[in-house]
């Protein structure tokens, strides 16, 4: 386990929570959707930081599930260009789903619930390590950024 690394997830998270703030409320669960994908796909599978690419990865997963479930076939998907925060500055395109206005605040209330469980998976897979747990805890109190986009 490393600080850089703990903080570059952080900082993965952060960005996520604050791209998809910019999004209108019909595309922000599937927005941290994506994003949670990408961060898993980024994390290691194996090694200390595995359970945290676990976590994330389920809950990209079960939020995709929340996002399908809801789907609004009357809205296109909306194609969002980044631009990472780094000194590149590099692009990348993003494609979102909408969801039913009407169910926003439902699954909103349900993904964030997902993303609690995440964060409870991550702070009971310290295995009683306090190095283990500081660093896990620090991920997890990042995720609650997700929550609280979702609850706003």
């Amino acid at each position: 386990m490393s600080q850089t690394r703990t903080r570059r997830i952080i900082t993965l998270l952060d960005d996520a929570s604050e791209t998809c703030k910019r999004a209108p409320d019909t595309y922000q669960l599937d927005c941290i959707r994506a994003e949670y994908e990408r961060i898993a796909r980024k994390l290691p599978k194996r090694g200390d930081y595995a359970p945290v690419q676990r976590a994330i990865n389920r809950a990209a997963q079960a939020l995709d599930q929340l996002s399908r479930a809801n789907l609004d076939d009357t809205e296109p998907p909306a194609t969002v260009r980044l631009t990472a925060p780094s000194p590149t500055g590099r692009t990348r395109s993003a494609s979102f789903r909408a969801i039913k206005p009407a169910a926003v605040a439902t699954t909103n209330a349900a993904a964030a619930r997902i993303i609690g469980q995440a964060q409870t998976v991550l702070l009971r897979s310290t295995s009683n390590s306090k190095r283990r747990q500081a660093h896990f805890q620090d991920v997890a109190n990042a995720l609650e950024n997700g929550k609280l986009l979702l609850r706003s």
